[in-house]
């Protein structure tokens, strides 16, 4: 027994989700930003999640989500799990582009970002950051980055190419997942998450 959300996925809890037409998918939820502009908020995920903006101005721009002002921007969506695979697109790359996982605030997360030429895995506790690992890339437009979420083990993925393994206990029961942009120039697209 499942729960149709958004527009048309059946979530069930045992993992066997499907889309309309009965397709199987392992999705809890996308957006590819495919909307009108709109410079103030995010609106709904294509699966049907309202984007929650925790600091800075969230929108979309030519079919991307962007932060028109702002250095240290969080939005999230609440997909009811601890343990997933999440990603995202960097169409149009900055510092501090990327997701932020196991999310409460602005002073508590995760996150797997890209700096200039270094991607950080980082943990904040109380509004201080630590680094967990980090590796260095020749980003261009269009990476991706992906993070699998697995208990107090996280796995981060630069172009689908597995670069760190980390564990960390600080938080486990967080349920939020998302992105982080820090100024306008950035664009993000094609976010992801599916069950592991």
């Amino acid at each position: 027994m499942g729960v149709w959300v958004g527009l048309g996925l059946n979530i069930n809890l045992n993992g066997s989700n499907s889309l309309a037409g009965g397709r199987s998918s392992k999705l809890i939820a996308a957006d590819s930003f495919d909307r009108d502009d709109n410079s103030s908020v995010l609106g709904l995920t294509d699966t049907g999640q309202p984007w929650i903006s925790h600091t800075g101005t969230w929108g979309i721009q030519s079919q991307r989500a962007y932060t028109p002002a702002g250095t240290e921007n969080y939005a999230t969506v609440d997909v009811g799990l601890t343990d997933y695979k999440a990603e995202i697109s960097l169409s149009v790359r900055v510092n501090r582009s990327g997701l932020v996982f196991r999310f409460t605030d602005s002073s508590n997360w995760y996150r797997f970002v890209l700096s200039s030429t270094t991607v950080f895995m980082q943990r904040r506790l109380s509004g201080t950051t630590t680094s967990l690992s980090s590796f260095s890339v020749t980003p261009t437009d269009g990476d991706t980055m992906k993070i699998i979420v697995n208990g107090s083990q996280f796995q981060g993925y630069y172009n689908n190419e597995l670069k760190v393994t980390v564990t960390d206990t600080t938080f486990q029961t967080p349920t939020l997942v998302g992105l982080e942009s820090a100024g306008l120039v950035c664009r993000l697209d094609n976010f992801k998450v599916e069950v592991l």
